[in-house]
């Protein structure tokens, strides 16, 4: 499992994985779902990611703007070209729910 943007690593990442699954959804409910977390983890750390939960002018510009560029979305994609049988797009959270309830991945708790 890689959650984040490792740009770097994606295509040896992708020619191992099983399965990639690129959460694309839309920039607002993005931001809200952060800032709520900002919120609710503020000045301590998440017990998933182990550092302090923190939210910034230039996280906020990367989730509206910087992470949503055309190079980005083309490269993305061209990912998804090269690795089509592994490669799968959920654009809300609704896409999620029928991607676990398809079985095409394995569920576990961490």
């Amino acid at each position: 499992v890689i959650d984040g943007n490792y740009a770097r690593v994606c295509p040896q990442r992708f020619s191992m994985a099983d399965v990639c699954i690129f959460l694309d959804f839309a920039r607002v409910p993005c931001l809200a779902a952060n800032l709520r977390r900002w919120r609710q983890y503020r000045g301590k750390a998440r017990p998933s990611l182990g550092c302090e939960e923190k939210f910034d002018y230039a996280f906020a510009k990367w989730i509206l703007k910087d992470g949503r560029s055309k190079r980005h979305r083309d490269w993305y994609r061209s990912l998804q070209k090269a690795y089509p049988e592994k490669v799968l797009f959920c654009q809300n959270s609704r896409d999620v729910r029928k991607l676990l309830e398809s079985g095409k991945i394995w569920q576990s708790e961490c």
